[in-house]
């Protein structure tokens, strides 16, 4: 497949009901990759930057050290066996920062497993397929996402970025994959090194053939109407879109 055609082809971990060894090798797969390329790094430090930078975020933080029962609402879209939030409960509980975190994923069996996971009260984690047309976000203040927004076909993308901006949401920040014709060789050639099972290394570039490349997902983000946003080129082709509602 040529890598200007983004195609439209399932992977084995959009099967909802994918349960067992086969889900938790290939989530623990997923895991070691966006840790070896620091792909949660990357998202997690930018939804640090996001509230420290957001003035009525801030002062919710400053009512916090004050004493006053102020949280901050950040929910993460696919969030899969839970590791963004794991972490992310990590970096503000270092900091007496209080977040209510909500991960959304539409496979039960990804749920259960992040649930027992996590020992967080401030933690919930519930299952919805995000990609039906009557999913709705809960209240959030921040919307995150990584390596799920690619499943989306670019008008549905559209529509829901619409329906966020009529919602209490004040920023979205998404990590994903950027598809280019020499991230496909790469992987194509290199996955076999990699100790990941077999589904995750089938998937991933299927993953990268299915994903955004930086020109697409700027023309969904203005179709959308939205005009305060970047999308930012980060290594080991990914890209981090940051959007000011």
């Amino acid at each position: 497949m040529a890598p200007s055609i983004r195609v439209h082809k399932n992977e084995q971990l959009d099967n909802l009901a994918l349960a067992g060894e086969d889900l938790e090798k290939t989530l623990s797969s997923l895991h070691f990759i966006n840790r070896l390329f620091g792909c949660h790094r990357q998202l997690i430090n930018a939804v640090i930057d996001t509230v420290v930078d957001d003035d009525e975020l801030l002062q919710n933080i400053v009512g916090q050290i004050a004493g006053d029962e102020n949280t901050i609402r950040i929910t993460d879209l696919g969030s899969g066996g839970g590791d963004c939030i794991l972490e992310l409960n990590k970096r503000f509980a270092k900091n007496d920062i209080v977040v209510n975190f909500t991960g959304i994923d539409g496979n039960p069996n990804s749920t259960q497993l992040a649930r027992n996971r996590s020992n967080y009260l401030n933690t919930r984690f519930i299952t919805h397929d995000i990609l039906a047309e009557e999913f709705r976000v809960p209240s959030s203040d921040v919307v995150i996402s990584s390596h799920f927004i690619y499943r989306f076909d670019d008008m549905a993308l559209v529509a829901f970025l619409k329906k966020l901006k009529s919602t209490s949401t004040r920023s979205i920040i998404f990590s994903d994959l950027r598809r280019s014709k020499l991230s496909m060789f790469l992987f194509k050639w290199l996955r076999h090194l990699l100790p990941i099972s077999n589904m995750a290394k089938t998937d991933r570039l299927t993953a990268i053939q299915r994903s955004f490349s930086i020109e697409e997902m700027c023309k969904i983000i203005e179709l959308s109407g939205i005009s305060n946003y970047q999308v930012i080129k980060k290594p080991w082709f990914r890209m981090l879109v940051k959007i000011n509602l």
